[in-house]
């Protein structure tokens, strides 16, 4: 039987966990319960299977176990979550990269015409009651969003990507509970800055960046990440599987959609309205 109690079935003390830090999770399981489950077994497995891949906890602990994993999310944002997380990136490629980055950002002149396509609430204006980011710092995404597009490499493009993702809403008006988005208490009279952002972004990357360092060297068992729907994206899996561990969505719940919009349309997930309704269909 699997070991059960509060370490290994809930997320307590998850948001300081190696790799779970990486984007702030209402919910998750904890590495420990992956193991534990995998430990049940009573032989080594070749293969393990997340339908529901979420944080990518499965994930994760199977290449840290060198076990072959696959996981599938729906979520676009959190599927690359994922694939950060597993992707064979150095320190030294990051050390490099974050100073490139650096440099480009000074010298990259804000575009707001790469951010039209956001909702109207997004972006603060004289027309508007509400907004979720202020003119100034949505000039400022789209600066930090030009640097990371111009990055080759793409398991570096998505790493800078994913730092930003997990910043953006304490940077924002808004912040997200289980049920929704919401606005701040008073939040007109405590707005965000570029220098929040910039802040707030820099010990993403080095928080993140720790975690690549610290397991630099860990196996690398072949782990794919699915983005799609898992009822149909588990026919395409042709490898048997020794476990399937995960946690399903909540139903009649939580919107997910709603919950991630923000990051889905600021990083370019969402180009129109129609991407949104197709997320939200697929997630239900």
């Amino acid at each position: 039987p699997i070991a059960t109690g509060a370490a290994l079935t809930t997320y307590l003390h998850g948001h300081e966990t190696a790799f779970q830090r990486w984007f702030r999770f209402k919910e998750a399981f904890s590495p420990e319960f992956v193991a534990a489950a995998i430990g049940s077994l009573g032989y080594r497995p070749q293969h393990v299977i997340d339908p529901f891949g979420g944080s990518g906890t499965s994930a994760i602990t199977s290449q840290l176990l060198s076990i072959d994993a696959t996981t599938v999310e729906v979520n676009p944002f959190l599927a690359d979550v994922i694939k950060a997380k597993v992707s064979p990136l150095t320190a030294e490629k990051l050390r490099t990269a974050a100073a490139d980055f650096q440099a480009q950002l000074l010298n990259t002149p804000t575009d707001f015409t790469r951010l039209e396509h956001w909702p109207p609430t997004f972006i603060e204006s004289n027309e508007k009651d509400r907004w979720i980011f202020p003119r100034d710092v949505a000039g400022r995404l789209a600066q930090y969003l030009n640097c990371i597009e111009s990055i080759q490499d793409v398991d570096v493009q998505r790493f800078f990507r994913v730092v930003l993702g997990a910043v953006l809403v304490d940077c924002s008006n808004v912040y997200v509970n289980g049920k929704g988005r919401r606005y701040r208490r008073a939040w007109k009279l405590n707005q965000p800055t570029i220098a929040k952002l910039d802040e707030y972004f820099g010990r993403q990357f080095n928080t993140s960046f720790e975690d690549v360092l610290r397991f630099e060297g860990r196996p690398r068992s072949r782990v794919t990440v699915v983005n799609g729907d898992a009822r149909a994206a588990l026919q395409q899996v042709q490898e048997p599987a020794d476990l399937i561990v995960f946690s399903p969505p909540y139903p009649n719940s939580f919107d997910y959609t709603d919950i991630y919009n923000v990051e889905l349309w600021v990083l370019g997930y969402f180009g129109c309205a129609a991407d949104n309704t197709r997320l939200r269909n697929e997630t239900l």
